[in-house]
C-alpha cells in the first residue's frame, strides 16, 4: 500500500506508539495506566512544537486535554481528536475551605449550563476564529465588592496570555460571573504550582484555569460545581483513522 499509515480502531491499537506531550503535565503517566507499552515519550514545551512533531510523523499522537487538542484541530484540518477518550476529566474553579463565594458562583454556573452560556463559550474559544475571542469589558458597579482571582495562563483556549492581556474559556466565564454577582474581578496570573498555595494564604479569593477536580485536590480546597467535563485525549494525524465502514475496501 502507497499509505503506510497505520490504522487505530482503538487505544490499544496505540501500543508501542510513540507519544508526545507538553513538559510537565501528567500526560504520559496516565496514558501509561491506559495503553499497554506506552513508554515512548517525548516532551515539547509547546502545543504549536508538539503538532509540529505530529504532522512531520516524528510522533504517532499527542496526548493533551481535550479542549487544547479541539482547538488544533479547528485550525489544522491534517489532525484530529481520537473517537475513544484516555479517560474523564473536568475543571472547576477552587476556594478556600468554608468561602461563601462557592455557592455564588455555582448558582451562576447553574445558570449558565441552562440559558446556554456555557456552551456559547465553549463553542467561541474551541473554535478556530480568533476575532470572536474577546473578552466582556468591567462596566458594571460592582457593588458587592471584589473577587481576587489567580489563574495558571498556558492552556490555550482555557487559560492564555494574548497580544492585551489574559484571554480564555474560564477567564471569559470568571468574568461573566463576576458581573452576575455585581461583583468586580481582579485578574492575576500565577504558575500552575503556586494557585493553591495563594488560595491557602489568603491572597486569592478563588483560583482557575485548567485545575482538574481530583480527591486529592478536594482535601485542600472547596470546588465549585465543574464548569468544563473534559478528558485526555489522543490527536492523530487524519488519516491515521480510518473508519469501520472503510476497513474493507
Amino acid at each position: 500500500a502507497a499509505n503506510e499509515e497505520k490504522s487505530y480502531k482503538t487505544l490499544n491499537d496505540f501500543s508501542g506508539a510513540r507519544f508526545c506531550t507538553l513538559t510537565e503535565t501528567i500526560c504520559d503517566k496516565l496514558t501509561q495506566k491506559v495503553i499497554p507499552n506506552s513508554e515512548n515519550f517525548i516532551s515539547y514545551n509547546t502545543v504549536a512544537d508538539a503538532i509540529f512533531a505530529l504532522k512531520s510523523n516524528k510522533v504517532d499522537a499527542f496526548v493533551s486535554d481535550e479542549p487544547v487538542c479541539r482547538l488544533a484541530a479547528a485550525k489544522n484540518p491534517e489532525v484530529m481528536v481520537f473517537h475513544e477518550p484516555i479517560m474523564p476529566d473536568q475543571y472547576g474553579f477552587a476556594f478556600p475551605k468554608g468561602s461563601p463565594l462557592r455557592d455564588k458562583f455555582n448558582t451562576v454556573i447553574r445558570k449558565f449550563q441552562e440559558d446556554g452560556t456555557l456552551q456559547n463559550l465553549r463553542d467561541i474559544w474551541l473554535g478556530a476564529d480568533d476575532s470572536k475571542k474577546v473578552l466582556i469589558k468591567q462596566d458594571w458597579a460592582g457593588k458587592n465588592g471584589t473577587i481576587r482571582y489567580f489563574h495558571d495562563y498556558i492552556v490555550e483556549p482555557i487559560v492564555y496570555i494574548g497580544p492585551d492581556g489574559p484571554l480564555g474559556y474560564e477567564i471569559d466565564l470568571a468574568m461573566r460571573i463576576a458581573k452576575e454577582l455585581d461583583m468586580k474581578i481582579k485578574l492575576t496570573k500565577c504558575e500552575f504550582g503556586g494557585l493553591i498555595a495563594s488560595l491557602k494564604s489568603g491572597k486569592a479569593d478563588v483560583i482557575g484555569g485548567s485545575i482538574s477536580i481530583t480527591d486529592e485536590r478536594k482535601k485542600a480546597v472547596d470546588f465549585a460545581d465543574p464548569h468544563y467535563k473534559a478528558s485526555l485525549v489522543l490527536l492523530i494525524r487524519n488519516n491515521a483513522y480510518i473508519t469501520s465502514n472503510e476497513s474493507f475496501i
